[in-house]
């Protein structure tokens, strides 16, 4: 003796394939925005850490060797 399958199961799978939508375009749009922000974190992190080590102090650091004078490239 064969069981029938339900029919139902085919209209939940429609109702669940329109339940769940994704919008490929916001998602590139927000990954795109998290990268850019990631990257510019990191640059200016590096960007920070050079100066520190150009001036021979932290940002607002004192220290006798701090150089705080602009070097003049001639």
């Amino acid at each position: 003796m064969k069981q029938k399958q339900p029919q139902t199961s085919d209209k939940n799978e429609k109702n669940l394939n329109q339940v769940i939508k994704i919008d490929e375009a916001k998602i590139k749009t927000h990954l795109g925005e998290m990268v850019r922000e990631n990257v510019e974190e990191i640059l200016n992190t590096l960007l920070d850490a050079e100066a520190d080590q150009f001036c021979h102090a932290h940002r607002y650091g004192r220290t006798k060797a701090r150089k705080n004078h602009p070097v003049r490239f001639s």
